[in-house]
Parts: C-alpha cells; sequence; structure tokens
C-alpha cells in the first residue's frame, strides 16, 4: 500500500492536482521515520516538495554524502521545477558516488 499511495501523490503533480497536501506531508513524515530513504518514501517527497515548489529541502537531501539511493529522483524534481543550483550539487556527488545510475 505504501508503494502505491506515494506513486498516487506523485501522479497527482502530473494532474496539476490544486487542493490541500497534508495527507502527503503527514504521509511522508510519518514513513521518514522508518522508511527514510527508501524509494516510496523519496516519490512522496518529490510530490510534496513539487507541490510546495521546494527546491530548499530537495537541494539539502542531494547534497547530503550519507544519501546514497533515490538520488535520481530528487535530482528529476529539480530539473522539473528548473532549479539551476542543482547542477554543481550533482556535479559534486557524481564525484563520490561509486554507482552513479542509482
Amino acid at each position: 500500500m505504501n508503494t502505491f499511495a506515494a506513486k498516487l501523490a506523485l501522479y497527482l503533480t502530473a494532474l496539476n492536482y490544486q487542493g490541500p497536501t497534508d495527507a502527503i506531508k503527514d504521509y511522508v513524515d510519518y514513513n521518514s521515520e522508518f522508511y527514510e530513504n527508501d524509494e516510496f518514501v523519496v516519490t512522496a517527497k518529490y510530490a510534496y516538495w513539487w507541490f510546495q515548489k521546494n527546491t530548499a529541502e530537495a537541494l539539502v537531501f542531494l547534497n547530503d554524502p550519507q544519501k546514497k539511493e533515490s538520488l535520481g529522483i530528487v535530482a528529476s524534481l529539480l530539473a522539473d521545477l528548473n532549479e539551476k543550483r542543482a547542477l554543481l550539487v550533482l556535479q559534486t556527488r557524481l564525484k563520490d558516488l561509486t554507482n552513479p545510475v542509482t
């Protein structure tokens, strides 16, 4: 159910949903406690950050050297929001990653 809920939140971004996003925030907060960097949580974070146009938190996530998974999801968000500052962060992170595909 968690994977489906995260994808549903992501699909709402494609539909240009205009309603409240409190449920997505609650979902992210609750699941981050147990599954912080799992793909489904980061997918839901993408949706929440997209609705909030929050590039600051996404940049912090991407710039954190402890984070090694789901970086592509966050990089996609920053590209979708046309965040130019992400380019330098991505160039720096690529030097540190042993498997930059993930």
